[in-house]
């Protein structure tokens, strides 16, 4: 089973670097040649060799979950639909962000309470701690930093909007182009991406 992680505390939305690094995949660039860029010539822009990697790491993880048509549309689609495929690659990618955006974010579209608060974001973690050893370790300062830069996400992506202690939350318009793409992804997560508007 895939393990819960707390990565996202130093390795959030990482837009740019998607888009940039999906441009490389499409050019037909192997991933090692494509972590050397990144590492040997800071491709992505970052001090220390040691971040480099990590980034990178994480950014061909998460386009490596992805469908050949999404990586398109994150490499050449508009400015909204490049959002959205980037939360498909953390969703595909990040148990924890994945189940608190089923069990929370999606939860709340569905009883018509189009907000999330910090309180929310705690209940949630509360009750994985109850069920989970791995979060159950998770320090109170990593579990305030993951909350902030969920909220963070949500925002940059287009799937909230606000700052402050409550987020108001602003489920995206699926044009033409993600729903080709959506149609092919897992049940939950066209739940997510579709406010939960399913016929199925």
């Amino acid at each position: 089973m895939e393990n819960y992680s707390a990565g996202a505390v130093s390795r959030p939305t990482l837009f740019k670097e998607a888009v940039t690094l999906s441009d490389l995949l499409l050019q037909g660039l192997e991933l090692k040649e494509i972590m050397r860029l990144a590492v040997d010539e800071n491709l992505l822009l970052y001090n220390a060799p040691d971040r480099r990697r990590q980034i990178a790491s994480t950014v061909l993880k998460r386009l490596d979950a992805l469908a050949p048509e999404a990586l398109g549309i994150l490499d050449n689609g508009s400015l909204e639909g490049k959002k959205i495929v980037t939360m498909v690659s953390i969703l595909k990618t990040d148990r924890y962000f994945r189940e608190f955006m089923m069990e929370v974010y999606l939860d709340k579209i569905h009883m018509g309470s189009f907000e999330i608060s910090d309180a929310d974001f705690d209940i949630f973690n509360t009750y994985r701690k109850e069920q989970s050893e791995q979060v159950a370790n998770w320090t109170p300062v990593t579990v305030k930093k993951l909350r902030q830069v969920y909220k963070k996400m949500l925002v940059d992506l287009g799937f909230a909007k606000g700052k402050g202690a409550v987020l108001q939350l602003t489920p995206p318009l699926l044009n033409s182009e993600i729903m080709d793409i959506v149609k092919n992804e897992e049940l939950h997560i066209k739940k997510i991406l579709e406010g939960g508007n399913l016929n199925a």
